[in-house]
Parts: structure tokens; sequence; C-alpha cells
């Protein structure tokens, strides 16, 4: 990151006029890490039955918006997952033995889509569900199945991507969990 003095070009390189090669800095004082731009930003989700949208209510985003993606299997890709990426939509759309509902995760991926439109940019979104209702946090760890099964999506799309000639990162995990570790009253969950 470099400051955009009046010196700097449209790229924000610094020229012979007098700019500034200061990096701008976070509000904590530390140099911002840069973003590396990849053709498909994974997020994998896992969690307990909200990852999966139990009780989410009946699936809305019939239609992808952006260029966001899934697996061919669905958002809820299971553990082996095919290397095969179709537009995000959700429900039953996607995969008749999927529920008729709505995870997170297209609300997700066409809200970080759109921010990135509305700075004249593209960010393609793959989203994967690995959670797994009613399943306490250690049955989610490193370890386990449903983690696995997380490994795996993220082989599968790395894959895909390479299939289409592109490149994949994962971007993030989200953990959208806690009801089952509350309601078993586990000493250790705040």
């Amino acid at each position: 990151c470099k400051s955009n003095d009046a010196g700097d070009d449209d790229n924000g390189n610094g020229s012979s006029s007098g700019g500034s090669d200061t990096p701008t800095t976070n509000p904590d004082g530390t140099v911002p890490t840069p973003v590396t731009e990849h053709d498909i930003n994974q997020i994998l989700s896992t969690g307990q039955s909200l990852s999966i949208g139990l009780d989410g209510g009946k699936a809305i985003s019939l239609q992808q918006p952006y260029a966001n993606l899934m697996f061919s299997s669905g958002v809820i890709a299971g553990g082996n997952p095919a290397a095969t990426l179709v537009p995000l939509v959700e429900g039953k759309a996607a995969n008749p033995n999927h529920p008729d509902q709505e995870t997170m995760s297209s609300g997700l991926a066409n809200q970080i889509s759109k921010w990135a439109v509305d700075l004249g940019q593209q960010h393609t979104v793959l989203m994967s569900v690995h959670g797994v209702s009613h399943y306490v946090y250690a049955q989610l760890k490193k370890g386990t199945p449903p983690y696995s099964a997380g490994l795996a999506q993220a082989r599968a799309a790395h894959e895909a991507a390479a299939a289409m000639n592109k490149n994949h990162v994962v971007r993030a995990v989200t953990v959208v969990h806690g009801e089952s570790d509350d309601f078993d009253h586990n000493e250790d969950y705040q």
C-alpha cells in the first residue's frame, strides 16, 4: 500500500515530481498486508445447525447475481465433493437431496461480491459448508470427520480451479456455532 499523494500516478507509484513511498498504516499503526488476487476465493463454513441453515426458512437465493460458486453437489458439499463448480444457489435448486432452506452462504458471498463491484472490482467467492447439526465443537475440531470434509472441500476446489485454468485460495473459515455447547452446559463454552 502506498499513500495516494499528488505526486503518485494512477497506480500509486511515486513519480519524479515528489510522490511518497511511505506505506499507509492501519489505525493501530501496523502496515496492512496486501491482498493477493485470486480467481476463486473459497470460504469454508462449519459449525452446527445454523451453519447448514436449519430452521433458516425456505430458500430464497435461487439465482446467482454475481459469479459466486459452489460445488455441483450443492453448497452443503459433503466430504467428497466432485471437483466441479456451478453458480451458487440455495435449497433444492442446487441438489434435490438438500433441504429447501437458506444457509448463510449466498448472503455472505453475494455481499462480498457486491462490495467488490461497488469498488469496480470482481471477487468470485466459492462457498462450501461442512457443518453438522447438533455437533458440539469437540466433534468438529481437527481430527474429526467434519474437519476432514473441510480439507476435502479445499482440495476439490483447488482441483476444480486448476481444471478451469484458474487459481484458488481459501480466504476464510466461518464457524457458526454455540447452541449445542450451551444447551449441554459445557463449562468451557463462553
